[in-house]
């Protein structure tokens, strides 16, 4: 039952993606197991975020009535389309199978294999994660599934150091899988964290691959596997790669639309929910959500197309309103303001903007850990060799996620510099995670900007 607890919202998930191809698109189907794998998981820590506020997820039939829910989604969503039913999951699972074989395949598949040996010895030495770990995201789920009295501790002002202002997407998760395996074992976050971890890297991709062909697909995987830290801080089992994930997997649904996304409705819809499972990630989601609006508004002002953008940002809107819910019965019931507003003050506004050694110590620690990344080095191979001088029409998704991030780096930008902690403790505790949470979407993006010559095997 508890490998079901997983695979249930997994497959309700592609269930949903096949809802979308029946509504325009034709994503690949990687792309429905690693975009339908976020879907499920987000649909699971909703309900679970339902039971937590009603207070009711303790009970012993919780999990049950969360697993009927999720199979009566899953039937609704499945019956519409029972005529294609039986093609569409043979499609899913015989793209599973390498049925064609090439070199580049096989170093993708070496390359992925090292990977997950390394993910695994990780978590070996580390079974608790690092420091945000178990002093955050293991504590809030042993909150939640210890019951009630518990929960209600988890925001407490006494143990501000695991930020009790955070939201509750992969506690939920985690709790969730735990109620159904009925103790708090460390195989579940770390199951977790690896499902997070290598659907980033599948759903980069099968996102490309969808967009601009096979060259592009794996050029995104050779370069986010080339990320020398992604696996590190996946094994840490931090919440910055799940959130990682969701920016991803908005945008490239976003990418998906075309030029006319009001021709895909449940798209924009799908875009807005998985853009709330990031808010509902981690407080830097409420930060893309916004961004991404806002960017996707800028777009449509530039392409003379505000009239079909409003319309379009609803839908969003209208897809992302149930965890916006949740976080709204949060942040006004439940958690304390945040450490980083609650400083702020026009004194130490006007201080901070004015000096220069700080925002020279931002910028320079920045570049350096972009650098350290060490996928800018494949990127710029595949790119050299492979590329066609052709380039890329921008659309208004293209527009949107690249406004988007640019939005998200300025919001941390500012972060560090009016943060009331020491700069250089708060610089080496988080930069590199931050700069890991946008990093797949601008490798998506980045490579999108390209147009690779046809591959020859």
């Amino acid at each position: 039952m508890t490998v079901l607890a997983f695979l249930f919202p997994w497959v309700l998930g592609v269930l949903w993606m096949n809802v979308l191809e029946k509504h325009g698109a034709s994503p690949r189907p990687g792309l429905a197991w690693s975009a339908g794998f976020g879907l499920g998981m987000g649909v699971a820590a909703f309900l679970y975020g339902v039971g937590f506020f009603a207070g009711i997820h303790h009970l012993p039939v919780f999990p049950y009535l969360d697993m009927v829910v999720c199979a009566l989604t899953g039937i609704l969503l499945a019956w519409p389309i029972k005529k294609t039913m039986d093609p569409f999951l043979r499609t899913q699972i015989l793209s599973c199978v390498p049925w064609r074989f090439s070199w580049i395949g096989i170093g993708y598949g070496i390359l992925l294999a090292f990977s997950i040996l390394l993910f695994i010895g990780y978590a070996c030495l580390e079974p608790h994660g690092g420091w945000d770990a178990w002093a955050i995201w293991n504590l809030k789920a042993r909150f939640l599934f210890r019951g009630v009295a518990d929960g209600n501790q988890m925001f407490s002002s006494h143990i501000s150091w695991s930020h009790p202002d955070y939201p509750l997407l992969l506690p939920s998760i985690i709790a969730r899988w735990w109620n159904w395996a009925g103790r708090e074992t460390m195989i579940i976050p770390a199951a977790v964290s690896g499902a997070f971890t290598f659907g980033l890297v599948f759903l980069s991709k099968a996102g490309l691959t969808t967009a601009q062909g096979r060259m592009a697909g794996y050029a995104g995987a050779f370069a986010l596997l080339g990320t020398l830290n992604l696996v590190r801080h996946g094994a840490y089992l931090g919440a910055d790669i799940p959130l990682a994930f969701f920016f991803l997997a908005a945008i490239v649904i976003l990418v998906l639309l075309g030029d006319e996304p009001l021709q895909w409705v449940p798209g924009l819809g799908t875009a807005g929910f998985l853009a709330g499972c990031a808010l509902w990630t981690k407080n830097e989601g409420m930060l893309f959500f916004p961004a991404l609006l806002l960017g996707w508004a800028v777009a449509s002002w530039k392409m003379k197309r505000m009239g079909k953008a409003w319309m379009e940002l609803m839908w969003m809107v209208l897809g992302a309103s149930p965890f916006l819910a949740l976080w709204v019965v949060l942040k006004i019931h439940c958690s304390p303001s945040n450490d980083l507003l609650a400083s702020l003050s026009l004194p130490l506004i006007a201080d901070r903007l004015l000096d220069p050694t700080r925002h020279g110590v931002i910028l320079r620690t920045a570049v350096w850990t972009i650098v350290k990344m060490g996928s800018p080095i494949v990127l710029c191979v595949f790119w050299f060799f492979l590329r066609d001088k052709k380039r890329i029409e921008r659309t208004p998704a293209r527009t949107a996620g690249s406004l988007a991030l640019i939005f998200m780096a300025a919001g941390y930008y500012a972060a560090y510099l009016f943060s009331p902690y020491d700069l250089a403790w708060h610089l080496s505790t988080s930069a590199e995670r931050l700069l890991l949470q946008i990093w797949p979407s601008a490798l998506f993006l980045a490579i999108l900007g390209l147009r690779f010559k046809p591959y020859k095997r």
